[in-house]
């Protein structure tokens, strides 16, 4: 009687206690399993909140360039219209002074022309004063001859 039923008792009370075991071992293996899941879970939310704010820090980075293009932009088409006009202005220069150095050589070969034609009337002046000084002495000579003949 009593004893049989304590060890049936006991039997129950050890298959609930194996049980037990059992039950609370796979309770931990599923939590240790959620756990790492949570962890996995918490990692890649980490890896995408860094994502995220690399991503906010490249947008930016990207708008502050985009930003300095535009400005860039700005200033060369500024450039390029200031050198275009440097080049109009240089264009209305030249063509202003191609005439003028064109007239001024024209004035100097013609200066030239002169001074030439001046250096050789002046040469064809001297010669005729050489030549008359040379006909005055002559005839000096002759009027000379002739007063010692008569003398």
């Amino acid at each position: 009687g009593v004893s049989d039923e304590i060890k049936c008792y006991q039997r129950t009370i050890n298959l609930l206690h194996e049980d037990l075991a059992h039950a609370h071992q796979e309770t931990v293996d599923v939590m240790t399993k959620k756990l790492e899941k949570e962890r996995k879970l918490e990692k890649k939310q980490m890896d995408c909140y860094g994502t995220d704010s690399k991503l906010r820090d490249m947008t930016k980075l990207r708008d502050r360039y985009k930003d300095r293009v535009e400005s860039m932009r700005v200033q060369m088409a500024t450039l390029s219209s200031s050198v275009n006009t440097l080049l109009k202005s240089q264009d209305a220069l030249i063509s202003s002074v191609n005439p003028r150095d064109t007239s001024r050589r024209r004035r100097k070969e013609k200066l030239e022309e002169l001074l030439e034609a001046e250096e050789e009337s002046a040469d064809d002046r001297q010669g005729a004063f050489e030549k008359q000084a040379r006909e005055m002495k002559a005839i000096a000579a002759i009027i000379k001859k002739s007063k010692a003949s008569n003398a």
